[in-house]
């Protein structure tokens, strides 16, 4: 049996929304683990473009990973959006491998307004995430450039 792949991308884009509300209500008493689910959010609003574009689910976690993904299916991303999900990679490798950042404990490493940063750039890469996969429904490929969201292409 087939999946529809906009409706895989759908609940991938629900899981995003879920990791970007978990980490709004812990940003300031839980802002390390704020900063990871708002990584995750990204991550997951990223795959969702590429599960709706290809119906690949490709086993990658990082965001600048996933943004060449995008890159390989011909999907432009905007330079803001490539700069904030591009931020988000370290709450990830924190969080998954704490030997990551030395002797230090990655949960005191991130202040509120770390995580406030990060949630805020998650919920960039999330709108992005969400016109980009209204426009594969639609029938038309709108490839995003820039700031202003200006269509270039058909």
């Amino acid at each position: 049996m087939q999946r529809d792949r906009f409706l895989v991308a759908e609940r991938r884009l629900h899981g995003a929304e879920t990791d970007v509300a978990l980490a709004d209500r812990n940003a300031d008493d839980f802002s390390a683990r704020a900063a990871f689910h708002a990584q995750q959010a990204a991550e997951m609003a990223i795959k969702a473009i590429i599960v709706a574009a290809s119906d690949d689910h490709p086993m990658i976690h990082s965001s600048s990973e996933l943004l060449r993904e995008l890159a390989s299916l011909e999907i432009a991303v905007p330079h803001h959006v490539i700069a904030a999900a591009s931020k988000l990679d370290i709450y990830y490798l924190a969080a998954r491998y704490p030997d990551a950042v030395g002797d230090a404990d990655p949960t005191l490493l991130v202040p509120p307004e770390d995580a406030r940063r990060a949630i805020e750039r998650a919920r960039l890469v999330l709108a992005f995430a969400r016109s980009t996969i209204a426009s594969f429904r639609d029938g038309r490929l709108i490839y995003t450039f820039d700031a202003g969201f200006g269509t270039v292409g058909s």
